[in-house]
Formats: structure tokens, C-alpha cells, sequence
């Protein structure tokens, strides 16, 4: 009665050792393309550590030429949690986004003022490719980000 057992045991054993090893060697990196849109531009982030600003921003900036403007922006700055390295936001933080319309942004300054203060900073925006598709799948936009530390 028992040698059954010690059977169905082993031939447990033996379907699930093959099927780990058939999972190990699968290749995962076939994916399925999504059909997700992107925007090619540059993300301007605000950072204000210790809080220097007031909560009220206004943001000019002028990218090759063209002037782009966020007034009265709500600003929250991010929290970081040293320990598990994790970014929250109480609202988000005060940003800008600029669509590049079809050409990359060569020169773009960006000035940024508050009760009290202003900062202004020139950027030459150096753009990486995202695929938001996913990889070797159509959909690629060229983005940068530039950031300002108050």
C-alpha cells in the first residue's frame, strides 16, 4: 500500500522538476506590442527639496523661440523616502511639458519664480528614445527631461 504512494510521489516530483525547467528555459523576452501613444518633447521638472518656494509658481520657458507658460501652478514639492527609495506626491509638483512638434528642442531656458525668489536656467535637452510599446515594437518617441533644483 505504500509503494503506490512513494510512486505518485516521485512522478510528482519528476512533472514538477520538468516543469520548472521548462519555465527557466523559456525566453520571456517575446512580448506583444501595445498600442499605447507617445509625445515627443521635454519634461521640466521642478525640485525643491527644502522648500525654499512659495506654494504658488509661475513657469516661462522659450523653447527654440517659442514662449510656453504655466502660471499659478500649485507647488508640492516630492518626498523622498531615503529607506525604500520610493517618490511620493501630496497634489505633484509644479512642471512643465513641452511638445516638440516633429524637431527636437535645441536651446530652451526656463525661469521659474516665486514669492520671494526666481531661478532661471538655460538647457541644451539631451533626448533618449522611449518605446512605450514596447521594445523593437512601433512607437517611438524622443523625450529628454530637464530639471531645476530650487
Amino acid at each position: 500500500m505504500l509503494a503506490p504512494m512513494i510512486v505518485a510521489f516521485r512522478f510528482q516530483l519528476i512533472l514538477v522538476t520538468c516543469a520548472g525547467l521548462a519555465l527557466a528555459c523559456s525566453d520571456f523576452s517575446e512580448r506583444p506590442c501595445t498600442s499605447m501613444g507617445c509625445i515627443s518633447g521635454v519634461n521640466v521638472q521642478i525640485d525643491d527639496p527644502e522648500w525654499k518656494a512659495s506654494p504658488r509658481l509661475d513657469i516661462v520657458a522659450v523653447a527654440d523661440g517659442r514662449r510656453i507658460e504655466r502660471r499659478d501652478c500649485e507647488h508640492i514639492p516630492r518626498v523622498e523616502t531615503k529607506t525604500e527609495h520610493t517618490v511620493g506626491f501630496s497634489g505633484g509638483p509644479c512642471g512643465l511639458w513641452i511638445e516638440d512638434r516633429g524637431t527636437r528642442i535645441q536651446k530652451l531656458s526656463v525661469r521659474v519664480q516665486w514669492k520671494g525668489g526666481a531661478k532661471t536656467m538655460e538647457f541644451v535637452p539631451q533626448y533618449e528614445t522611449a518605446y512605450p510599446n514596447g521594445p523593437n515594437c512601433p512607437g517611438e518617441c524622443p523625450q529628454a527631461v530637464v530639471r531645476i533644483e530650487l
